[in-house]
């Protein structure tokens, strides 16, 4: 038998699909070949979309470290992905024993000066193994920088290509449009 693969635990505070969790899946589905992924957050919309891509879900009852630990545990998890300033937060205050990565998917406001927000995204920062941003901003504005830039990864979010061409020939729009936006 076969070395069995790491295990990835996707923790996301939504249960509906945006921007962030299009992002987690996307990660989830480039690393399954050498990852045994799954995404992890209360349960709702976000189950049937997890479904349709191959995803596979775990339903957490509440986003709080106690859960985040248990669920770690039982499915052991040998890393945590935590996506958002909430479950970074709430991961690295979960006593784990395996490595948290902190995944940001904004520039939020508030790490531009010194406020209570500012020192817990501060606090979740250090205590995660690394920092993984959609944006080289945090390394310019966050008013902790300098203790930031062993920890952050800039990354540009993952565009599924293959699947944008297949949405693109689902039916005919017979509207007319004056403008358009494409973005984070």
């Amino acid at each position: 038998m076969g070395k069995e693969k790491r295990r990835i635990l996707h923790v996301l505070p939504s249960r509906s699909y945006s921007g962030a969790e299009n992002v987690a899946i996307q990660i989830i589905k480039g690393l399954s070949e050498r990852y045994d992924c799954a995404y992890c957050s209360k349960p709702g919309p976000i189950e049937e979309t997890c479904k349709v891509h191959g995803v596979n879900f775990i339903p957490i009852k509440s986003r709080t470290p106690y859960e985040i630990a248990r669920i770690s545990r039982e499915w052991k998890a040998d890393l945590v992905h935590a996506h958002g300033c909430r479950m970074a937060g709430m991961s690295v205050t979960a006593g784990l024993k395996i490595p948290v990565i902190f995944h940001l998917h904004n520039d939020p406001d508030f790490v531009r000066s010194i406020n209570p927000f500012s020192i817990l995204h501060f606090i979740a920062c250090m205590r995660s193994a690394k920092v993984i941003s959609c944006t080289t901003t945090i390394l310019q504005q966050d008013v902790f920088s300098k203790y930031l830039r062993n920890k952050v990864i800039p990354i540009n979010n993952v565009v599924d290509s293959k699947r944008i061409r297949e949405l693109s020939n689902m039916g005919t729009c017979d509207k007319s449009y004056d403008i358009a936006l494409f973005g984070r």
